[in-house]
């Protein structure tokens, strides 16, 4: 599962990051999705094309204050 959080207060997203952190959901920033090739999401990185298979993914756009917390 990936999954981004934004316009929360940093107390309650440090919260929330740790909580699911803990509970197994991955985070990849700096990721941006192509598409779908042969079943599988298709991200464009900065180490390269990536093409993972999850149960749920979540996109969301925004983070760039995410480094201040």
């Amino acid at each position: 599962m990936r999954l981004r959080l934004v316009s929360v207060p940093s107390p309650l997203l440090r919260s929330w990051l740790k909580r699911l952190t803990n509970k197994g959901v991955n985070f990849y920033t700096n990721w941006k999705w192509i598409g779908w090739r042969d079943g599988l999401e298709v991200f464009d990185t900065n180490e390269g094309e990536k093409q993972i298979k999850s149960k749920t993914t979540i996109l969301a756009m925004g983070g760039a204050s995410w480094s201040k917390l």
